[in-house]
């Protein structure tokens, strides 16, 4: 049975690339790629890149299954024209919006509904010159906000920004051709405030950002863009493994789960 995806709900799930490694999953997923994919996938050289490309193209399918009655090997995927993933514009899905990110450990995937979506998660431990990524790329105010930051805290408070600001350019749908300093947030706050440079983003009312720590060391980002005034916006949040079981597969949930709720109220500017 599928879910009913609404528009004020965003589904964002986790997966442990570990937990599928040792359940021997990767087999199973290999089947569900299409002719593109399995070409990208034989170009990957580093057996770690290979790993996180399964894991990422089954959790999507098996995810978006599960709120279209459709088999999770049966999707066709398109790109924008800066290569962000989508479904094509023939799909009667194609209302359908989807966002990845992953690092060495987990896998991320964010679904909506008429909007567009961008989610990013970056660990806390990979070493980085902060203090000049944040000086080349940071608006003055996010380079300030850093900077301010006692030494051993410089690192958070990069990602924190950091996060923020690659789910915004996977939303926006143009990647890194969009400059980083057309844009900024403060996030000193509950909930991180948008500052928009740059007239093209429109009025900052019609978007809502969060972000969050996962334990024990990453750190995720959501933005979403409405496209126009809203309301309330429910996240829902779930750990789980892609299943292959049954015809639209299954996401098997690992854990206790969470959701929280965005209102207008809790971003300005």
């Amino acid at each position: 049975m599928t879910i009913c995806l609404r528009q004020d709900n965003i589904h964002v799930c986790y997966v442990s690339i570990e937990d599928c490694v040792k359940q021997g999953l990767l087999p199973g997923y290999m089947g569900l790629l299409d002719d593109g994919e399995r070409e990208r996938l034989d170009r990957l050289a580093e057996h770690r890149a290979r790993t996180e490309f399964l894991v990422t193209r089954a959790l999507c399918r098996v995810m978006l299954s599960q709120f279209v009655d459709r088999p999770p090997s049966a999707w066709r995927f398109d790109v924008n024209a800066y290569g962000k993933p989508c479904l094509p514009d023939d799909d009667p899905a194609s209302s359908i919006d989807f966002n990845l990110s992953n690092t060495k450990e987990l896998v991320v995937c964010a679904i909506g509904t008429s909007c567009h979506l961008g989610i990013d998660i970056e660990p806390y431990t990979q070493a980085r010159p902060v203090e000049a990524m944040a000086k080349r790329f940071f608006a003055s105010a996010e380079v300030d906000q850093v900077m301010r930051a006692a030494p051993a805290d410089r690192m958070a408070r990069f990602i924190e920004i950091w996060t923020l600001k690659e789910a915004f350019i996977k939303a926006w749908g143009t990647g890194m051709s969009l400059p980083l300093d057309t844009f900024s947030f403060d996030t000193t706050g509950f909930r991180p405030v948008p500052y928009f440079h740059d007239a093209r983003f429109g009025d900052p009312a019609h978007w809502r950002f969060h972000a969050w720590d996962n334990p024990p060391a990453h750190r995720t980002a959501l933005a979403i863009d409405m496209g126009r005034p809203s309301g309330s916006l429910r996240v829902d949040l779930r750990h789980a493994i892609p299943r292959l079981w049954g015809p639209a597969g299954q996401l098997d949930v690992q854990g206790p789960g969470g959701c929280f709720t965005l209102d207008e109220s809790d971003e300005t500017e």
